[in-house]
């Protein structure tokens, strides 16, 4: 097949791609005065939040697509597993069998286009490994977002929980007060709980089931806490009281640690672009350095495994600079 021909070809799939599964990755938004009203509790009503609640539950337990076949097959698939996973930690609607074929359609794509530019069997696999994780890097990006505002709202949460406990209320007339009054991640997380409990299901499984949705050890603490609370009994507003005391200081240290470790990642992010701008210099001013980079197989394989063990050093580093604690 011609060259231009083909990364026509190319160029109109990556398009069309680009076109239908981008949007299906980025999270609808509300326009104009519905975005104002939906960020104000006062003005939500209680039976459409109950209506829109239950729609978003069911959706998250089809997370596959409506035909059976299929997903008992994906069930079976490992990488299923992990895009279901990711996916509901996203709390994004896009079911596991349309997100694989947005990866494996930008695996091929992006494979292609690495074929025609370096003419090398090893950058069809580095294009193609590279389109295969685009996809999910956003998701993850969004469910860390995600993790990110609850734990942000957390603390203040467990006070809520705590001063509605001190006033007489039972945990569930306590739990829906302090959803009431948030209005961000962990109000829709509390209303998927409240949800399950009024339908039947007990709250240590949906307490469970939010700590698989929120993969964050603050909120571990707590549905841990609710739990050992439910079997053994105790005085739960004290409790509460001194998980947000934990909270707030987990959040104090990793404040701190994220300051102290600042250096060691963009360090990392310095050398992992160092590499990319040197070969970009270098071919802007010299034409017998882009002659014998890209026209010769030596200079393509030198391209290739410079961009891996770079892309590998920037990782690494990036591991080393994380903490745990």
């Amino acid at each position: 097949m011609d060259t231009r021909l083909l990364l026509t070809v190319v160029a109109f799939v990556a398009v069309l791609g680009v076109a239908l599964g981008v949007p299906r990755l980025m999270p609808a938004r509300p326009r104009g005065g519905s975005q104002r009203l939906a960020s104000t509790p006062a003005a939500v009503d209680p039976r459409r939040a109950a209506k829109a609640q239950e729609r978003v539950t069911v959706m998250r337990e089809s997370a596959y697509v409506d035909r059976p076949r299929w997903q008992q097959r994906l069930r079976q698939l490992r990488v299923a597993r992990t895009a279901e996973s990711d996916l509901m930690q996203a709390n994004m609607t896009l079911n596991v069998l349309a997100y694989l074929g947005i990866r494996a359609m930008l695996a091929v794509v992006l494979g292609a286009v690495a074929f025609v530019v370096m003419q090398q069997p090893l950058a069809v696999v580095v294009g193609a490994f590279v389109g295969w994780l685009i996809p999910r890097f956003f998701v993850k990006r969004k469910a860390n977002k995600r993790v990110a505002g609850l734990e942000a709202e957390l603390a203040e949460a467990l006070d809520l929980m705590t001063g509605a406990l001190k006033a007489g209320h039972g945990f569930m007339q306590a739990m829906e007060s302090t959803a009431r009054e948030l209005t961000g991640t962990l109000r829709e997380e509390l209303l998927r709980v409240i949800e399950r409990v009024n339908v039947g299901g007990s709250l240590v499984v949906a307490l469970n089931e939010l700590s698989e949705r929120v993969p964050s050890h603050d909120m571990g603490l707590f549905t841990a806490a609710i739990a050992v609370q439910r079997q053994s009994g105790g005085n739960l507003a004290e409790v509460l009281e001194n998980l947000s005391h934990t909270v707030r200081e987990r959040r104090r240290v990793k404040g701190e640690v994220k300051a102290l470790t600042s250096g060691p990642r963009l360090s990392g992010y310095v050398l992992g672009f160092m590499p990319f701008a040197m070969l970009g210099y270098f071919s802007a001013i010299s034409a017998d350095y882009r002659a014998s980079m890209f026209g010769t197989t030596t200079g393509k394989a030198m391209i290739a495994f410079a961009v891996i063990w770079s892309l590998t050093g920037f990782f690494l580093a990036q591991r080393v600079a994380k903490v745990d604690y």
